[in-house]
């Protein structure tokens, strides 16, 4: 899960936290020579201790990809 919160731009620190979210959108436009994904997460991050959201926004991640790519590399 770091590695994914990091490529759409949330600080990971150390903590008793914890993280939940809810895809708003993930769509493909395939036509054409290249695929076009686009994620869109709505991300929460709790302080467990205070009981408090410390974190809380929506990320939206674009990747472009070849047509006939492997689906879940090109997730990755």
């Amino acid at each position: 899960m770091f590695n994914e919160l990091r490529l759409v731009g949330v600080k990971v620190m150390g903590g008793n936290r914890r993280l939940s979210g809810e895809i708003k959108e993930f769509l493909i436009d395939d036509l054409g020579f290249s695929v076009d994904w686009t994620v869109d997460v709505h991300y929460v991050v709790r302080d467990m201790t205070t009981g408090m959201i410390v974190y809380d926004a929506d990320k939206t991640l674009t990747k472009n990809t070849a047509k006939f790519a492997n689906a879940f590399a090109a997730l990755n």
